[in-house]
C-alpha cells in the first residue's frame, strides 16, 4: 500500500501570517498518497507559462489566500487527486 500523506490546498500559510484555524481547516486539506505530494511539491518548483512564466511557488509570493486557493485546487487536479 501507498503511503498516505495529508495536502493542504494553501501552503506555505504560515510564513504569510494566515491564522492556524484557516490552515488546517477541513476544506484546506486533502489525503493523498506520498507521491502525489511529491509530484505536486515539483510542480510548484517549474516555471509555467500559466503562472507568467514563472514557477506557481514563486507567482504566489505576494498573493493573498483566495489566489493560492485557486492555485492549490489546480496543482491538485493537474495531479489527478481532484475532478475538475
Amino acid at each position: 500500500m501507498m503511503p498516505m500523506t495529508r495536502k493542504k490546498a494553501v501552503t506555505p500559510g504560515r510564513q504569510s501570517g494566515y491564522p492556524e484555524s484557516m490552515i488546517e481547516s477541513p476544506a484546506n486539506r486533502v489525503r493523498i498518497s506520498t507521491l502525489k505530494h511529491w509530484e505536486i511539491n515539483g510542480w510548484y518548483s517549474i516555471k509555467n507559462k500559466d503562472y507568467g512564466n514563472i514557477s506557481p511557488r514563486d507567482y504566489l509570493r505576494d498573493k493573498g489566500w483566495e489566489e493560492r486557493y485557486k492555485v492549490g485546487l489546480d496543482a491538485l487536479r493537474r495531479a489527478g487527486v481532484l475532478k475538475s
